[in-house]
């Protein structure tokens, strides 16, 4: 079973009488898209129903310990054990519910899956504190629990990622051709079929092509592609490569859809109407540094004539008359 991390929680609040009219709705249409997704809503509501049966009071260590030492250690000479099977049972039922709700966790409902569209960015906040940014048209599949040597992620797509750091488990993230390893800094990372790069933000960064031992170690300043089936290393020119995570904007006659996009990796929001953007001749020079949106959309409206309404985090242009 996967089940995407929002409609999960929108779940367990509708199992708990919490859910709002916006998030039944939002269940409902998830239930009907796809004959599956019952099945899925009633497992969840299964191991749910089974938690709550639970005795909260039981010890399930001390109780086994306790068991141990009264019916399974050395016994003294002459006595005979006599196993206190309801105990037995009480115990094996708790140990059993609690083990299984684990185990169902991680491997029922599997990794969790982020999916953005065109014109939409996620902000993906990990257990373990590091912080990722999903560009549009990308896919990021994270485990229930990262277990093993590594922290492991995988990548389709685009992602701007600070990791939290730990020098016990590196953060790994694997895509479709190539490979990035990484102790606790930033960076930008495309993965795919016909694009692969990485810009480094901060940090030292692991960079190779999949099932090849050759290696790119890249810091900040640098970036990495694969072209050809060779990666190439090169220093990065662009000024606003490092914008995403500083927040300043350096825009010299740039078309009005490359603005948008640059302040969409930073400020996290999705535009409606991209293809309009993409089609449209405007250009924009400015600087920004650390700016509220909202201030930033006043100045492009004075230059551009950009025209638009905002909405739970949505950005839809109407017109632009680039004056």
């Amino acid at each position: 079973m996967n089940i995407n991390n929002d409609i999960l929680g929108i779940i367990v609040k509708h199992l708990q009488g919490k859910v709002s009219a916006q998030e039944q709705s939002q269940l409902e249409q998830w239930l009907a898209d796809n004959p599956d997704h019952q099945q899925e809503y009633q497992k969840v509501a299964d191991i749910w129903g089974a938690s709550e049966n639970l005795d909260a009071d039981i010890d399930v260590d001390k109780e086994w310990n306790t068991f141990r030492a009264k019916h399974f250690d050395a016994p003294k000479k002459g006595k005979l054990i006599q196993a206190d099977f309801r105990m037995v049972s009480r115990i094996a039922a708790a140990a059993v519910l609690i083990i299984g709700m684990f185990v169902l966790g991680k491997y029922i409902f599997g990794p969790q899956t982020y999916t953005t569209k065109a014109g939409e960015r996620q902000l993906v906040n990990l257990e373990d504190g590091t912080a990722i940014i999903l560009g549009e048209n990308s896919t990021l599949s994270v485990p229930y629990t990262f277990n093993g040597k590594y922290r492991k992620v995988e990548l389709l797509g685009e992602g701007f990622f600070t990791v939290a750091k730990n020098a016990a488990k590196p953060f790994e993230i694997s895509g479709p051709k190539t490979g990035t390893r990484v102790l606790g800094t930033e960076f930008r990372l495309m993965t795919g079929d016909a694009s692969n790069a990485l810009q480094v933000s901060g940090g030292k960064v692991a960079y190779w092509q999949t099932g090849l031992q050759d290696t790119l170690i890249l810091t900040q300043g640098e970036q990495g592609k694969l072209a050809q089936n060779l990666l190439v290393e090169s220093t990065i020119k662009d000024p606003n490569f490092n914008s995403w995570y500083t927040g300043t904007f350096v825009f010299e006659d740039q078309p009005i859809a490359a603005v948008l996009d640059a302040l969409q990796d930073h400020y996290v929001f999705d535009i409606k109407n991209v293809q309009a953007l993409n089609g449209s001749s405007c250009r924009f020079s400015g600087k920004f540094k650390n700016q509220e949106l909202e201030e930033i959309l006043d100045e492009l409206v004075l230059v551009t004539g950009l025209e638009y309404e905002w909405m739970q985090g949505t950005l839809s242009v109407s017109a632009l008359s680039c004056k």
